[in-house]
């Protein structure tokens, strides 16, 4: 009888452990051209409510299947994938297409002088911020410059204020986009470009000039792009008024006072953008800046 027993225990396990293994769903990103992993490419169900990033490695895991019939993987200089999931089977590899990139052409024109401002947030420190983040998502949060200079010349760094509240180390996404009718348009900086500042509570700029991106005339957007990840090294606690504790993770960036004009725009899970709190009084805007070389 006790071995009827322990049979039937085992039998139930493996049974659920089987089920388990049904609901998860396993996968890594590869660049079909490199034959080598994505990192930090983002996957979302088809309506772009839910979204996860895939890790260093390209590889990610769902523990259930989301709402939809069809999963979206993409990153910033590869075409987007769609696989539905009655094609899955564990561990499934995502090939992506890389888009055709080509490097701006630089003119040199020694016979006229350049110098160089910093546009945006101008402010040095803040005890407010934006961005975190308590759901899996991929969230990106933009900000206008306008060119209102009218000048010639190209973006030399791009620069975040990083809060002292959560995790400043989290690797994140740098995104520049031509102004496309008060929204991101297209991708002026096309290289996968992820970086982490080395210390919160104080800006970190990050140089851009290889790139040579010229200002375009009707201004442009710079963007943070945050990595959603379930590493618990990017994980922290938030005690709310109501005593609910929440998980949150990534960096914090800082909240800029300067403008009465909403310039931010915000999207999830590469879908489309709006207007970061469109009826918010007073508006926010977060802390980023640009330093342009311009020539006079």
């Amino acid at each position: 009888m006790f071995n009827i027993k322990c049979l039937f225990t085992i039998a139930y396990v493996v049974s659920c452990m089987g089920l388990m293994a049904q609901n998860q769903y396993k996968g890594q990103v590869i660049s079909k051209q490199a034959n080598q992993p994505v990192p930090f490419a983002f996957v979302t169900d088809e309506h772009r409510k839910w979204g996860t990033s895939t890790d260093e490695n390209g590889y990610f895991v769902l523990d259930e299947r989301p709402v939809g019939d069809t999963l979206i993987v993409g990153c910033l200089g590869f075409f987007e994938y769609k696989i539905p999931f009655s094609q899955w089977k564990n561990p499934m590899k995502i090939f992506l297409s890389e888009k055709p990139f080509q490097l701006q052409e630089v003119i040199i024109e020694n016979n006229r002088k350049k110098h160089t401002l910093w546009l945006g947030s101008q402010i040095k420190t803040t005890t407010r911020s934006v961005g975190q983040i308590s759901f899996p998502t991929v969230q990106e949060i933009a900000v206008l410059i306008p060119n209102y200079l009218q000048s010639e010349g190209y973006i030399h760094k791009v620069g975040y204020w990083i809060s002292r509240l959560g995790k400043h180390k989290t690797p994140f996404r740098v995104r520049i986009y031509k102004n496309q009718n008060g929204m991101p348009g297209e991708d002026l900086l096309q290289e996968n470009l992820i970086v982490h500042a080395r210390r919160g509570d104080g800006w970190f700029d990050i140089d851009v000039s290889k790139y040579n991106i010229p200002i375009p005339n009707e201004g442009f957007f710079i963007s943070m792009e945050w990595i959603y990840s379930t590493n618990p090294k990017y994980s922290y606690e938030v005690t709310w008024p109501n005593k609910k504790v929440i998980t949150h993770f990534g960096q914090n960036i800082g909240r800029a006072v300067e403008f009465n004009e909403n310039l931010s725009r915000i999207r999830n899970n590469g879908g489309q953008w709006r207007i970061y709190n469109a009826d918010m009084q007073p508006v926010i805007n977060p802390m980023i800046r640009v330093q342009i070389q311009i020539y006079e």
